[in-house]
């Protein structure tokens, strides 16, 4: 495995904060950040950069605006290339599904893509367009998904489009153990020989919550909690065999201080330990 960095996702206010302070503990580690935001927003995003760059970390940026599911509206694309250019991003990454309907925008109510042959192609010919028109390479991200929403197996959906538009992804653990949830399945990934082992260009993980209504089990990954030993092992599992991961990124936006050192601390034995075998 090649040295990765290790990254915690923020908004732009939460990065400058973070930077100005600097860093605490196991916070000394982290060396990337993805940086959210909506196409609308204002902040201080050179300034951001500036002290990303001095600080020697590394920059990704995470728009919530890109319908790369359904029928593609690029008006916020130019607004996403300058900030991508003021905080040097090293790549955008985007879940796929549906952000906004018209102005509205959907957040915790994204929809997941449909796992159909017409969905690959659409989301195929979505990123081949943006990456004509963006210099910035773009990740793919599995979104959350926690209804059974296709005939085509999640490996396969994903690898098909990642092949397609010659893209990378964005793997999020939390995301996937909802989909396999939905399916009524053990949590599975591919064999080490598998295509998409090669594919995967950052690893998302955040801390969950499990808990049941009305006797129906409710699986949520919540970006304030602990991240399990559960989810730590696939983390770990993945770690050992995707061969070109560039960051482990910890989703961490409004946890505590003390539960940012814990969830930083516990991905960093699990790194020393991958990184001694």
């Amino acid at each position: 495995m090649n040295q990765v960095r290790v990254g915690i996702s923020a908004s732009v206010l939460e990065l400058e904060k973070l930077l100005e302070n600097g860093p605490i503990g196991a916070m000394e580690r982290i060396n990337h950040f993805s940086l959210g935001f909506k196409a609308e927003e204002h902040g201080p995003f050179e300034r951001v950069g500036e002290m990303a760059r001095k600080a020697q970390c590394t920059v990704s940026i995470h728009p919530v605006d890109l319908n790369l599911s359904d029928k593609l509206d690029l008006t916020h694309l130019e607004r996403m290339k300058d900030v991508a250019k003021v905080v040097d991003a090293k790549y955008i990454e985007e879940d796929l599904g549906i952000w906004r309907v018209f102005n509205l925008f959907m957040g915790s109510h994204l929809v997941n893509p449909l796992m159909t042959d017409e969905s690959v192609q659409q989301t195929i010919e979505n990123l081949l367009k943006i990456q004509t028109i963006s210099p910035i390479p773009i990740v793919i991200e599995n979104p959350p998904v926690y209804w059974n929403s296709g005939p085509i197996e999640f490996w396969d959906y994903f690898t098909e489009i990642l092949l397609g538009s010659k893209t990378k992804m964005a793997f999020d653990i939390g995301h996937y153990v909802g989909y396999c949830r939905s399916m009524d399945r053990e949590v599975y990934l591919p064999k080490g020989n598998a295509k998409v082992w090669d594919l995967i260009h950052t690893i998302h993980i955040s801390g969950a919550q499990l808990w049941e209504w009305e006797g129906i089990p409710v699986w949520l990954d919540r970006h304030t909690e602990v991240v399990s030993q559960f989810l730590l092992k696939i983390a770990n599992h993945c770690l050992r065999n995707a061969s070109e991961v560039y960051s482990v990124l910890l989703e961490m936006e409004g946890a505590s201080q003390a539960t940012r050192l814990h969830n930083i601390e516990n991905l960093i034995v699990l790194l020393d330990g991958i990184n001694a075998a």
